[in-house]
């Protein structure tokens, strides 16, 4: 649970949402980790209806250093 709050910490640290979009959107991120940490694909699952939205959380979770525990998943 340590390691997953730390993470979401991680995250919160690097989201910037785009000026004008209401605080309450949301999207679904599905990210590919090779065994090396390396991110491989960022996909959004589900949209948030709001393209500028979506592009900064793909941008946030692309900028990301993955934990160990995210290896290979």
């Amino acid at each position: 649970v340590q390691e997953f709050m730390e993470f979401q910490q991680e995250i919160v640290s690097q989201w910037a949402p785009p000026p004008g979009v209401a605080t309450e959107s949301g999207c679904l991120i599905a990210v590919l980790v090779d065994w090396q940490g390396a991110i491989k694909t960022v996909t959004v699952e589900k949209t948030s209806g709001v393209r500028m939205f979506d592009a900064a959380a793909r941008s946030a979770i692309s900028r990301l250093t993955m934990p160990r525990w995210t290896w290979g998943k």
